[in-house]
């Protein structure tokens, strides 16, 4: 099982699409599966064209260096880290966002997270996020990340 690591509350006017088994299993196995950690978002508003984030995966490494703060060293600030939040949506488009993770969009995460990479690929931060688009009904996808 992925590790959760928080859960905000949220109104009872949202619910989140997914959950940790559901996600365990869709993404299993990745290369990363004992690295992942689970974060369960509040409300994120969506915007004025109705888009709104579903889930978002996180790939954090930052390298130390000699200028690096020693209490974020301690902390663990330059871990390798990788993440998945999920966002609650309006509990009407529950089920039409669940379907669409179940039908592609958690297929499109476990390619992502498979995905061979480079070196420079893993440094820096990079993102996939989902996002769900009201007017359509679909998903969307989003890649970010400097290289």
């Amino acid at each position: 099982m992925i590790s959760t690591a928080s859960t905000s509350e949220i109104p009872h006017t949202h619910a989140f699409p997914v959950g940790a088994e559901l996600l365990t299993k869709s993404l299993t196995p990745v290369p990363q599966q004992e690295l992942l950690t689970l974060n369960f978002h509040g409300i994120w508003t969506h915007d004025v064209s109705n888009l709104q984030p579903v889930l978002r995966v996180n790939h954090v490494n930052i390298r130390e260096s000699e200028y690096s703060a020693k209490h974020l060293v301690a902390q663990g600030f330059y871990r390798e880290t990788w993440e998945i939040v999920v966002y609650p949506v309006l509990r009407k488009n529950k089920g039409r966002v669940k379907h669409l993770l179940i039908a592609e969009g958690l297929l499109k995460v476990k390619d992502w997270l498979s995905a061979p990479r480079t070196a420079g690929w893993l440094e820096g931060r990079k993102t996939l996020s989902v996002i769900f688009d009201e007017d359509s009904k679909s998903l969307r996808y989003k890649e970010e990340g400097n290289v």
